[in-house]
């Protein structure tokens, strides 16, 4: 199965987690890399009971590249590495711990610009569509099934109000189901596609800014919701050729892939625009 829920805003216009509708400008580049840490994504409970933690923590880094091609269209990258994930041995879960490295599935997209708030329109509005490839051993919980591809479809809209911005999005990922808990341990459940949807809440300026943001997840399998909440700050240097972030927050349900606490931070660096 496919672990990792989070996606990375690559253009990070607005937020770094939530696509609301804002794209890069033309020409415009921003890179990223993000360290990435998960406490207790995925663990073995049997009604209130955790039997064991097949994952208790799980640390990521990420490289990340968006490129503005025109005014309505932005292309976006991300590529994950697991640096190391732990678990609980099969003494205790009857499940064999995931390899402790490997490269994650790749993630590539394209979000297409509708609306623009700059251009005298109410809000922002943007489609995104991507797709995640299989990439590494299916051991290390990378990707998910037999073929692997993962299909993304996201709606965001946002709109800035005095120096604060406010976005929205919501969409689907499409996944292959699998079966996960066997019925011996109380019934299983199946994780596949996912109604998927968040909220942010960011301020505007020159200087330091912070962001706050509630992620939420309905599986369309047999399995149990979950919610997300992350605050962070971002703070550009010399010129905003430079960004410094971070972000934290709890988890809360048992989807698999729903830490008990994330944490991220990381550096982006936007060259300037030729145009």
């Amino acid at each position: 199965m496919e672990l990792e829920r989070l996606q990375l805003n690559p253009g990070a216009t607005d937020s770094l987690v939530v696509g609301a509708g804002g794209l890069l400008p033309r020409c415009g580049l921003r890179t990223a890399l993000v360290a990435h840490y998960e406490q207790d994504p995925l663990v073995l409970n049997l009604g209130a009971q955790q039997l064991g933690r097949i994952v208790h923590s799980r640390a990521t880094a990420h490289l990340v590249a968006s490129y503005g091609v025109s005014d309505w269209l932005e292309l976006g990258f991300e590529l994950p590495y697991i640096v190391r994930q732990k678990g609980d041995g099969p003494e205790r879960t009857d499940v064999l711990p995931p390899v402790s490295s490997a490269v994650g599935s790749p993630r590539l997209q394209g979000r297409f610009g509708l609306l623009r708030q700059g251009n005298g329109a109410v809000m922002d509005l943007a489609v995104m569509l991507g797709a995640s490839l299989p990439l590494g051993p299916s051991e290390a919980l990378t990707y998910q099934g037999s073929r692997g591809l993962a299909l993304h479809g996201r709606v965001g809209l946002g709109r800035a109000l005095g120096f604060v911005h406010l976005g929205l999005e919501a969409g689907i990922s499409a996944r292959e189901p699998v079966e996960l808990s066997p019925t011996a341990v109380g019934g299983s459940i199946v994780f596949g596609s996912l109604l998927e949807g968040g909220v942010a809440v960011s301020t505007r300026g020159e200087g330091l800014r912070g962001e706050l943001s509630l992620r939420g997840a309905i599986p369309l399998t047999r399995a149990p919701a979950a919610t997300e909440l992350l605050a962070g700050a971002r703070l550009p240097l010399f010129g905003k050729r430079f960004e410094v972030f971070a972000l934290a927050g709890p988890g809360f349900g048992r989807l698999p892939g729903t830490p008990s606490f994330r944490v991220l931070s990381g550096l982006a660096w936007t060259p300037p625009s030729d145009r």
